[in-house]
């Protein structure tokens, strides 16, 4: 009886998981007056002190005021968890490219690791076959344990750790992906519970 519910729960868990991965993974929220302003001060950066950057920098700052003075224009978006690959890949998203480093860490070799996304819910069906599997054979709770405890350490370590401020825009790591990365982490500890009940059916016999 305890196995089935814990079987149960984790059959839930692996329903949050694909679910999560169409829901939002980032948002990004900002304004016309950021992104004007965020421009300006990179602008600078790379025209120095040049009469003709001083000039181009002067009325791009007027631009901004009015623009914030009148009424600032809020933007958001949205990237879910199946259309990073496709928006890494076409360089037409910057929120998903940033995803996609605070994931990966690295930038070398974005375009083909983003397809990696895709194994969040494959990962998450395989971990529930193995849950049914584990009905009769134990070594499928090991291996469920291991991956989910795997990808929920690896995933909450880089979000939790992610640096975002240097962003022009604020971007936010949305509900579909910490959705995703506690249900594996639910997971590996149904294992873990699941393991010590093997255990002690053991020493019963």
């Amino acid at each position: 009886m305890t196995k089935t519910l814990i079987l149960g729960l984790v059959l839930s868990a692996v329903l949050v998981i694909v679910v999560s991965f169409f829901m939002p993974w980032a948002e990004v929220s900002g304004s016309v007056g950021d992104v004007a302003k965020g421009f300006t001060s990179v602008f600078k950066d790379f025209v120095g002190e040049t009469s003709l950057g001083a000039k181009v920098i002067g009325k791009i700052e007027k631009a901004t005021d009015v623009v914030s003075e009148a009424a600032d224009v809020r933007v958001k978006s949205i990237v879910r968890g199946v259309d990073v690959p496709k928006l890494v890949n076409a360089k037409s998203s910057k929120i998903a490219i940033s995803l996609a480093q605070v994931m990966f860490k690295s930038v070398e070799g974005l375009e083909w690791k983003s397809y990696a996304v895709y194994l969040f819910p494959l990962a998450g069906i395989f971990c529930g076959i193995m849950a049914w599997i584990g009905l009769k054979h134990k070594v499928a709770i090991s291996l469920m344990t291991g991956l989910s405890g795997a990808i929920a350490g690896a995933g909450l370590y880089n979000v939790y750790t992610a640096d975002l401020s240097g962003s022009v825009v604020k971007v936010k790591i949305d509900q579909g992906i910490w959705h995703s990365l506690y249900a594996f982490l639910f997971i590996s500890i149904m294992g873990i519970v699941w393991t010590f009940v093997n255990k002690k059916d053991n020493e019963k016999n």
